[in-house]
């Protein structure tokens, strides 16, 4: 994806493409792609970070205790562990939910900590969850 640039002889590498596999907190393997392209080449890169704007959270973690057995949840403000979302009727959602932890799939070391997803709807009954066993594949990713 990054060489057609380098033979075209561009002076520099722009992306605003995003990947939600890759790390969000480490450069993951397209990145480094990218650096290694930028840097063997002697060019600039730049690339769009944090794109989607105001479509995304990110806070440090508050442990809260859960009204579910499945350990403690994240207290978003006041005491609520949940967070609303709105979806449009017969809309989409992506939801990915990384945390500040290594890929095992990038760096050799992995994840400590297992993070879920629980999605309920408006009257509480459960919808869906993204609960990979973190610690086993390394990648803090759901």
């Amino acid at each position: 994806l990054l060489i057609p640039f380098v033979i075209c002889t561009c002076y520099f590498l722009m992306s605003s493409t995003g990947y939600i596999n890759e790390p969000f907190f480490q450069d993951g393997i397209i990145a480094q792609a990218a650096r290694d392209v930028a840097e063997t080449q002697g060019i600039p890169y730049f690339s769009a970070a944090g794109n989607i704007a105001r479509h995304s959270f990110e806070a440090t973690y508050e442990a809260k205790d859960c009204f579910f057995n499945i350990g403690d949840c994240h207290d978003f403000g006041g005491g609520n562990i949940k967070q609303r979302v709105q979806v449009p009727p017969s809309g989409e959602l992506t939801i990915v939910l990384q945390w500040d932890q290594p890929f095992f799939s990038v760096s050799g070391v992995g994840s400590a900590s297992d993070v879920d997803i629980y999605i309920f709807d408006t009257d509480g009954n459960f919808i869906a969850a993204g609960f990979d066993f973190n610690i086993f594949t390394g990648d803090p990713i759901e």
